[in-house]
């Protein structure tokens, strides 16, 4: 069964500056860093947002 607590897959994606600009900027907005927010889109894209948080993108950033 795959661990889906561990982020270990790679998938880079090229995206225009606006597109890169405009993630960075969500990402701040949520607290998130770019990656984790991209994370999080896909997932909710996939998933779906029933019981979603802020806290699922952030699962792996431990206390701040």
């Amino acid at each position: 069964m795959p661990d889906d607590n561990k982020h270990t897959e790679r998938v880079p994606i090229n995206l225009t500056e606006r597109e890169f600009l405009d993630v960075c900027r969500e990402a701040g907005r949520l607290d998130m860093k770019p990656g984790e927010f991209i994370r999080f889109l896909v997932r909710r894209s996939m998933y779906g947002s029933v019981g979603m948080t802020q806290a699922c993108g952030n699962s792996n950033r431990g206390s701040e």
